[in-house]
C-alpha cells in the first residue's frame, strides 16, 4: 500500500498496514490504536498526536518522523528505526532508552527494582522509617537529570547525550506521576516541575542565602 492522501485524524484502529509504503504521510491525531505495521515505512510521516498504543510498529521505519506528543503506549517497537524521529513528549522515547540503555538491568522493568533500588515507591513520607523515593523525598526535579547524567548508565557514566538524559528524566518523572505521559521535557519545563516534598527541607545556614 502507498498512499499520497491525508490521513489525519482518521480511525485505523486495528487495520493491518504491514510493509506499507506510508512515507510522508499525514496521520496526526489518525487513530492506529492496535494496528499491525510491522516493517511499514513511515519515514518523515507526521503522527503529531496520533494513537499508536497496542500498535505492531516492529521493524518499522519512523526515520524522520515527527511523532510529539504521540500515545505508544505497550506498542511494539522491535527493531524499529527511529533514527531522526521526533518523539518528544513521547512517552516511549525514555521507555526504550530505559531498555536500550540497560537500565532494566539493575532498576528492573518499569523502574520496580532489581539488581538496585527501584525507581519509585509509593509510600507516604509520614515517618522517618518511611521508604524514601524520587517522588516522595526528592526537593528537585532537577536533581534526576544530574544524577542521569553524571552517573548513568552505571557500566558507561556519561555517555548519554543531554536529550537521551532529559528523555530518561522525563520517563523516572513519569513513574512517579510528577508529570504526564505526554508532558515535554527540557531546560525550561524541568524546574517548573512540582516535587511534593521541596517544601520540608530546612537550609542549613540561612544566613549565607
Amino acid at each position: 500500500m502507498t498512499t499520497s492522501e491525508s490521513l489525519a485524524k482518521k480511525d485505523l484502529s486495528h487495520v493491518n498496514l504491514a510493509t506499507a509504503d506510508l512515507t510522508g504521510a499525514d496521520l496526526h491525531k489518525t487513530s492506529l490504536r492496535g494496528a499491525t505495521l510491522k516493517e511499514t515505512n513511515l519515514e518523515g510521516a507526521d503522527l503529531t498526536e496520533a494513537d499508536l498504543s497496542h500498535a505492531n510498529l516492529a521493524g518499522a521505519s519512523l526515520h524522520g518522523a515527527t511523532a510529539a506528543h504521540t500515545n505508544v503506549e505497550d506498542a511494539d517497537l522491535r527493531d524499529a528505526d527511529l533514527t531522526g524521529a521526533n518523539l518528544r513528549g513521547a512517552r516511549l522515547t525514555g521507555a526504550k532508552l530505559y531498555e536500550d540503555k540497560g537500565c532494566i538491568a539493575c532498576h528492573g522493568p518499569g523502574g520496580t527494582g532489581g539488581a538496585n533500588v527501584p525507581l519509585f515507591n509509593p509510600a507516604k513520607l509520614d515517618r522517618i522509617e518511611a521508604p524514601k523515593s524520587i517522588g516522595n523525598f526528592w526537593a528537585q526535579a532537577t536533581t534526576v537529570f544530574d544524577m542521569i547524567r553524571r552517573a548513568m548508565p552505571w557500566t558507561q557514566p556519561r555517555t548519554l547525550s543531554d536529550q537521551e538524559v532529559y528523555d530518561l528524566t522525563a520517563y523516572v518523572l513519569f513513574l512517579n506521576k510528577l508529570i504526564d505521559e505526554k508532558d515535554v521535557i527540557n531546560s525550561e519545563t524541568l524546574p517548573k516541575v512540582k516535587m511534593p516534598n521541596s517544601g520540608n527541607f530546612i537550609t542549613r545556614f540561612p544566613e549565607h542565602i
